[in-house]
């Protein structure tokens, strides 16, 4: 990619997927040169892809792309590190996008009761795995969050309970072609005796609709 007359690429580079689609990256101009800068690429339904640059972190002046790594959150905001660095930096990235709806994961069947601290709670619904893995590297780190975390609302407080024994790692599976995911949970030994709002979330921004 050029831009101002410097080309920049990414040679062993950081890569994240947004809720709303676009593809957050981190790219240096050369081969593990400085600095570093990042781009959101969006693909427009005819299948233009735009670059739009957006703010840097503060070390990035000093880092080479290989630098980087990019982790999305639950929350759909993606955190930067660049551990290579002597002084190293860690940054939350927050874009301004919509997350896509169809995207959401649904939790279709669950317990409508808990038991504190128990196992073996099973769980099913669709996209529970995310879009895509998430994040992405070269051949030295590994991003990947297409797993599920349940997420256990009460009045009180709000906790994540242990999602285990996936029955299959599919990514899109809310599509009628995709296999529905099922998976067991523990309930957090600090859930207490009270109403409770169950969800499920993967990489994706917000909890889904729940039962």
């Amino acid at each position: 990619m050029e831009v101002g007359g410097t080309i920049y690429d990414c040679a062993d580079a950081p890569a994240a997927t947004l809720p709303d689609g676009n593809v957050l990256v981190q790219a240096s101009p050369g081969t593990y040169e400085e600095p570093s800068h990042f781009w959101e690429f969006s693909i427009s339904k005819t299948g233009t892809v735009t670059a739009t640059q957006v703010n840097d972190p503060k070390e990035a002046p000093n880092d080479p792309s290989y630098f980087g790594n990019l982790l999305l959150l639950p929350t759909g905001q993606v955190l930067w590190d660049d551990s290579q660095d002597p002084t190293p930096e860690v940054s939350v990235y927050t874009p301004q996008g919509k997350a896509k709806k169809k995207w959401e994961p649904v939790v279709s069947s669950v317990s409508t009761t808990l038991t504190v601290g128990s196992t073996g709670n099973a769980i099913s619904g669709t996209n529970f795995n995310g879009w895509d893995l998430g994040g992405t590297y070269g051949d030295d780190s590994q991003e990947a969050t297409n797993w599920p975390i349940v997420k256990i609302t009460t009045p009180a407080r709000a906790m994540s309970a242990t999602a285990t024994a996936m029955t299959s790692r599919p990514w899109a599976c809310g599509q009628p072609a995709r296999p529905m995911p099922r998976s067991m949970f523990r309930a957090p030994a600090r859930l207490v005796q009270a109403r409770f709002r169950l969800s499920s979330t993967a990489s994706r921004p917000r909890p889904s609709p729940s039962l």
